[in-house]
């Protein structure tokens, strides 16, 4: 039976219990038992980053088994309008508005991921397009995915010629003045090139080397609560579909992210809801289509879009 909780409030992030999702993730275990992911790549700005510590499935292909693509279109045509439902509710503001509605069109895009020990993401918030990110641990040793909200900025003045290591000092020395005793991780360069630090009192620093200071940004680190099967669906928190006064003030400082793994692999199944503003786009059928192996689509009917739109209103 579905039971669906509002975990937090910004970023809104809830989570759902159902049956379905055990038996999705022992199907989706026995498929990728077979077969090997590959490094996952992305394109950036003006780049293509291909991750160290992140892999992925051919996801086309395990898409093939019919239980598992079955349990997908669940969710996609059940689940979907509940979290938006739910969402609503929550958001319950006097200035609500949501641009674009007329022509919002709406695309589930699922990936399996392995991240592998060392694997870090800095606080972040999703692309404009995303509505939600819906996170399926398929191992019940994952580290979940964490929240967070900034809590400070701050720049000190760097050495001339300073050094990456010589930064990495003075940060030190700034994290010690929060906690004296705190072990700090290391995590990669990611997005724009910001590196981050996480320290062990739950917190993360990002931090840039900008016209001759170190420009560090901090944030606190909360972790989501539940149990192994549970769906998490983070709400991006971007304002691009909700440029309300109250919503932009209650979300400006809201991110999510990952700690550095200490385990061997972690492995996820990730369903993101993408809303696309393009009259002109064509909507395809339920059985899901995309040019990359490591991607399948649940791409929404256009009377389904329309129902969608109408829960959000």
């Amino acid at each position: 039976m579905s039971q669906i909780d509002l975990l937090n409030q910004s970023p809104m992030v809830f989570r759902d219990r159902d049956f379905i999702y055990h038996e999705l993730i022992n199907e989706v275990n026995k498929e990728i038992s077979r077969l090997n992911p590959n490094p996952f790549e992305f394109e950036a700005i003006n780049r293509k980053v291909v991750e160290k510590y992140r892999y992925i499935f051919p996801t086309k292909k395990v898409m093939e088994n019919s239980i598992i693509r079955g349990y997908v279109k669940k969710i996609a045509a059940y689940k979907i309008p509940i979290f938006l439902k739910e969402l609503r509710m929550a958001i319950n503001a006097h200035d609500y508005i949501v641009t674009d509605l007329d022509w919002l069109k709406y695309t589930l895009r699922v990936r399996i991921y392995e991240d592998r020990k060392g694997y870090s993401l800095q606080p972040h918030k999703d692309s404009m397009d995303t509505l939600f990110s819906f996170i399926l641990h398929l191992d019940a040793t994952n580290p979940k995915t964490n929240i967070y909200n900034r809590s400070g900025l701050g720049a000190t003045v760097l050495p001339i010629g300073a050094d990456d290591e010589t930064a990495r000092a003075i940060l030190r020395k700034i994290i010690n003045q929060d906690n004296k005793s705190a072990e700090i991780q290391w995590g990669e360069s990611q997005f724009h090139n910001h590196p981050c630090a996480w320290s062990s009192d739950g917190k993360c620093y990002r931090y840039d080397r900008k016209d001759g200071s170190l420009v560090v940004v901090r944030y606190e680190e909360s972790q989501l609560s539940g149990e192994f099967g549970d769906l998490f669906g983070i709400h991006n928190v971007q304002k691009g579909r909700f440029p309300f006064e109250s919503y932009i003030k209650n979300n400006e400082s809201a991110y999510h992210g990952v700690r550095p793994t200490k385990l061997e692999k972690r492995r996820l199944m990730i369903l993101d809801l993408i809303a696309q503003a393009k009259p002109d786009q064509a909507m395809l059928n339920l059985e899901g289509v995309g040019e990359s192996e490591d991607t399948f689509y649940v791409i929404y009917r256009e009377e389904t879009c329309k129902a969608l739109n109408q829960i959000l209103k």
